[in-house]
């Protein structure tokens, strides 16, 4: 049983063989002794045979980061047709009586289909300037007007499911609505905690590869080394400017990782090296935005001049 992320380092190294994502997760749980966010990601990970499977640990344990829970599968509804900027949100939570009542359309869920409830971000009005009020809301996937419609799977990590998600007169207690702003608290810190543990979760899955191939040494040191960095930075307030800095150096030690292993993936394993390099665009999903968030903390840091100036 794992009781810590560098559990990896001792585990046996065969994977988790699962034909589908929920079955994986599943399997993964009942591995882990004490389940930190972080002990999930780098576990899941690990006990991976591709990206993908590993994905949805690291996802999943960067929502329990973010909302404190340790249910299961589970998967923040934000996105809209125009984004997930608060100016896209047209998702509506009134309150009417005892129940607050959701309607409006998600245009994309990750893991919308294998969650028994996912956190929706809707907008209840306008202050006086136009800017609206964001709240995070804890909805369960079977209540009556919320319903799941599957979207074509992605080229990479065509695994993990997403859907577009309708919801029409969705009433639910007034407690599932969650404290604070919906985007400020939840949200907006959401994008860098689930950058850093689907980077944990991919790092622990190239550590298993390395460990199953008997790589070199000096490729086992540079995992190790990535992982380190990575873990420091998820106990690291996600808001900061510091930690987005810190955030795209351990970046880079990953994507080094992965070039390098990319060019010298263990023999034997010829199924696994194909999934690696169909799969490995994952990892570069939302790459702008990621890089104007360190942009823009270099420069509250004073190390670099203002975003977008010569």
């Amino acid at each position: 049983m794992a009781d810590s992320p560098w559990s990896v380092l001792t585990l046996p190294a065969t994977p988790l063989l699962a034909e589908t994502p929920e079955a994986f997760f599943r399997d993964v749980g009942a591995r882990i002794a004490a389940g930190s966010p972080e002990t999930l990601a780098v576990l899941g990970g690990f006990s991976a045979d591709r990206l993908g499977f590993g994905f949805v640990c690291g996802y999943v344990a960067a929502l329990r980061r973010l909302t404190k829970s340790h249910a299961g599968i589970t998967a923040l509804a934000a996105t809209e047709a125009g984004g997930a900027h608060p100016r896209a949100i047209e998702t509506t939570l009134s309150q009417q009586g005892d129940q607050v009542v959701l309607n409006g359309t998600k245009a994309f869920v990750t893991l919308g289909s294998l969650c028994a409830e996912v956190y929706v971000l809707a907008h209840v009005g306008q202050d006086a300037a136009g800017r609206k009020g964001l709240r995070l809301v804890r909805m369960p996937t079977s209540s009556s007007g919320a319903h799941m419609h599957a979207l074509p799977a992605t080229p990479f990590a065509p695994e993990i499911p997403h859907c577009r998600l309708t919801l029409t007169d969705v009433r639910l207690p007034t407690d599932s609505v969650l404290p604070g702003d919906g985007w400020a608290d939840y949200v907006r810190p959401f994008r860098t905690i689930e950058d850093t543990f689907v980077m944990l979760a991919a790092l622990g899955y190239m550590l298993g590869v390395v460990r199953r191939g008997a790589a070199s040494e000096a490729l086992l040191d540079a995992v190790v080394a990535a992982l380190t960095s990575t873990l420091y930075v998820a106990g690291l307030p996600p808001s900061e400017a510091r930690t987005h800095v810190l955030l795209g150096a351990a970046l880079a030690q990953v994507q080094g990782v992965m070039r390098a292993l990319g060019a010298a993936f263990p023999a034997g394993l010829p199924d696994e090296e194909a999934r690696f390099h169909r799969d490995a665009p994952l990892l570069s999903v939302a790459e702008k935005a990621r890089s104007a968030r360190k942009r823009k903390a270099f420069f509250e840091l004073g190390l670099a001049a203002a975003p977008g100036s010569d």
